[in-house]
């Protein structure tokens, strides 16, 4: 990681540290999507989670995947749920798995596959955590995050130069 990046995870983590001290609240949610280039949807769920509880909890993620530019709901994602002790858990996506995915609008040209990149275009990830209460998941927290995703460009080539003739 860079030193700028880094720099901004250990505020970021002090800060959830220091909100878990003096709120309420059972869990934090810190995303650590990538910030441009490419990224497919399985990228999407770098996330950190605090829980503050004291004790474990059921929960669950879900995911909006919305355009940036008017807040359109693109596709959603609903990721398997799992126990969280107390604690900071970095989850990995087979913590989640399986995660089914719904195209709510077809017209941005995003595939359901986990794999695939997304297409170029910035976009709002909104992720939700929710804890199981009696027969029913209940929302505790929220976190949304803007990436903007850069058209992929042919290879360009630097050698031999331009006008430059190849000798055997």
């Amino acid at each position: 990681l860079s030193s700028v990046r880094k720099l901004r995870y250990l505020c970021t983590f002090f800060l959830l540290q220091w909100a878990a001290i003096t709120s309420h609240a059972q869990v934090f949610i810190n995303l650590q999507i990538p910030e441009g280039g490419t990224c497919t949807l399985n990228q999407l769920w770098a996330i950190t989670l605090t829980n503050t509880s004291g004790t474990a909890l059921d929960i669950k993620l879900d995911l909006n995947l919305m355009d940036a530019s008017n807040g359109n709901i693109i596709l959603s994602g609903n990721a398997n749920p799992f126990t969280m002790q107390p604690g900071i858990k970095t989850i990995q996506l087979n913590d989640i798995t399986p995660v089914q995915y719904n195209v709510v609008n077809s017209f941005y040209g995003i595939s359901a596959n986990p794999a695939v990149l997304l297409p170029a275009g910035t976009y709002t990830a909104c992720f939700s955590v929710s804890k199981f209460v009696g027969e029913l998941y209940e929302s505790i927290g929220e976190d949304c995050q803007t990436i903007a995703i850069e058209p992929l460009s042919p290879p360009i080539l630097s050698l031999p130069e331009d006008q430059t003739a190849i000798d055997n």
